[in-house]
């Protein structure tokens, strides 16, 4: 019976220690991501401005250097807005951006 107990509890231990190192790795992507996307959007917003710009797509180039894909929308009263494309990414000395043209 204490055999029987014994190997529950040290299944129990190796199913806890899983489940906590999953979290951990997920936990380190996560903060991954959010070193290169905070960086990247405050160049955004300095060149932009803040809140006038909008991220449409967030990607990873085969260099493993994050970019995404903006837009900033322009109103005139009464009329449809009018888009204008950039792709932001990194480069050795820094943020670039470029426009993307329609």
């Amino acid at each position: 019976m204490v055999q029987f107990l014994l190997f529950i509890l040290l299944i129990l231990c190796f199913v806890v220690i899983i489940r906590e190192s999953m979290e951990l790795h997920k936990e380190d992507k996560e903060y991954e991501k959010s070193i290169g996307t905070e960086e990247i959007k405050s160049y955004i917003e300095k060149t932009f401005g803040k809140g006038n710009f909008k991220i449409f797509r967030s990607l990873v180039d085969e260099e493993g250097k994050l970019r995404h894909i903006v837009y900033l929308s322009k109103y005139d009263w009464f009329k449809t807005p009018e888009y204008q494309w950039f792709d932001v990414y990194a480069t050795n000395n820094g943020y670039n951006h470029s426009k993307i043209e329609e």
